[in-house]
């Protein structure tokens, strides 16, 4: 299995960087694109790897924060057809305090453009030994979500749980590998519902962990959390922050890779 960046807060030089998450994953005959950051930055991120964008089979959208979300249109604009996977509750107005934080579109915006499938149970296979699952259950008292971030719905205002939020899970032997775009549900929380769903042990953890602003308790919380885990490899980046990730590398007992826009790894 092969991820490469398209996106990401940071990037070298000749590559495009913006506040957003896009991932590439290749495994056998399936391209599946998990998050699509904020604007087309990933289409030309991709052209300069040499990426054919056409043999996309699948896109998976996180959670409908704009730096997720927002570029899907400009991938129908040059390839169509590929299947979408996303909830829903995407889709209900959110916010960043005052700030509206969801996409520019609307589901019937692309829904003739692609085979949208929506994302209803707990789990889905999308290809052979790669599933999105999630929402994962809230149980840690410390990775409660910030107030902040609300939704809008006809009955008013409320705070938004991110019921919208799935993650990415790919079989590998007797392990699993979890992607996630934002972890807005608490990193321990995902990988403790994705071992109970999958009944097998997280290896490796890709993508962002939203723990930027974390407090020391949480961000101490949760490296306990991760030592006591049978993860071995974390892979971060975008809203994880410097300081967490500062924070890890010195203190987690595994692999700690700080990735950015054309990074390439292989599991």
């Amino acid at each position: 299995m092969r991820l490469l960046f398209l996106v990401e807060d940071k990037a070298p030089p000749s590559f495009r960087a913006e506040h957003g998450l896009s991932i590439l994953i290749i495994k056998d005959e399936r391209y599946i694109i998990f998050d699509t950051g904020a604007s087309d930055t990933f289409i030309n991120n991709a052209g300069l790897k040499g990426i054919d964008l056409s043999r996309v089979t699948d896109v998976v959208i996180s959670h409908g924060h704009h730096d997720h979300i927002n570029g899907l249109p400009a991938l129908t604009r040059i390839h169509k057809g590929f299947n979408l996977w996303v909830r829903k509750e995407a889709f209900i107005p959110k916010y960043s305090g005052k700030r509206y934080a969801g996409p520019s579109w609307k589901a019937e915006d692309v829904k003739n453009m692609v085979h949208l499938e929506w994302v209803e149970d707990k789990t889905k296979e999308i290809a052979e030994g790669v599933y999105v699952y999630g929402p994962a259950p809230m149980k840690e008292e410390y990775e409660r979500i910030s107030e902040k971030f609300l939704i809008r719905t006809s009955d008013g205002i409320f705070h938004d749980t991110f019921e919208d939020e799935i993650y990415l899970v790919v079989e590998e032997d007797d392990h699993l590998v979890l992607i996630t775009g934002c972890s807005h549900r608490g990193i321990v929380n995902i990988i403790d519902g994705v071992e109970e769903e999958f009944g097998k042990h997280v290896s490796t953890v890709v993508g962002g962990l939203h723990l930027w602003d974390a407090s020391h308790i949480r961000l101490h919380e949760t490296l306990k959390a991760l030592n006591d885990s049978h993860v071995n490899v974390l892979v971060i980046c975008h809203c994880t922050g410097n300081k967490a990730i500062e924070f890890f590398h010195g203190h987690f007992r595994g692999e700690v890779l700080r990735c950015e826009t054309g990074y390439e790894l292989t599991l």
